[in-house]
């Protein structure tokens, strides 16, 4: 006899961005899906407050509409930089990243992918796109 599991075991919890957002410390595990018809900013929380093994996701649920861009900044009250941002996919000229900044541009299409890992005192990000 097969052994039935709960239902609900893996189920993420998500959120709509259709417009400037401060991710909260207690997002972690969400799952963002980004309208970009329009310009979007996202202020992630500081390291120091997120600590290791916080997560989150974003997903473009539309594609970024002509000269427009979806920046996710890193909030540096804590002092984090750039020098905490660790890119570990390149997902080419699709994705940028400069300052504490990661910003979509025009050409990333629907279902890019981004994955914020707070490792370690850093952000480990993966892009796909």
């Amino acid at each position: 006899m097969a052994k039935s599991g709960r239902y609900s075991a893996d189920r993420k919890k998500i959120e709509s961005i259709t417009a400037s957002k401060t991710v909260e410390v207690h997002d972690c595990g969400t799952l963002f899906f980004i309208d970009a018809t329009n310009d979007v900013t996202v202020t992630m929380p500081a390291i120091a407050a997120a600590g290791n093994g916080w997560w989150c996701e974003f997903h473009l649920g539309t594609a970024v509409a002509s000269g427009k861009s979806v920046v996710i900044n890193l909030a540096t009250a804590d002092g984090s930089s750039d020098a905490n941002l660790i890119e570990a996919a390149d997902s080419g000229s699709k994705v940028s990243a400069t300052n504490s900044d990661l910003t979509l541009a025009t050409a990333c299409p629907i279902g890019t992918k981004v994955v914020y890992e707070c490792i370690n005192g850093k952000y480990f990000i993966h892009t796909t796109a």
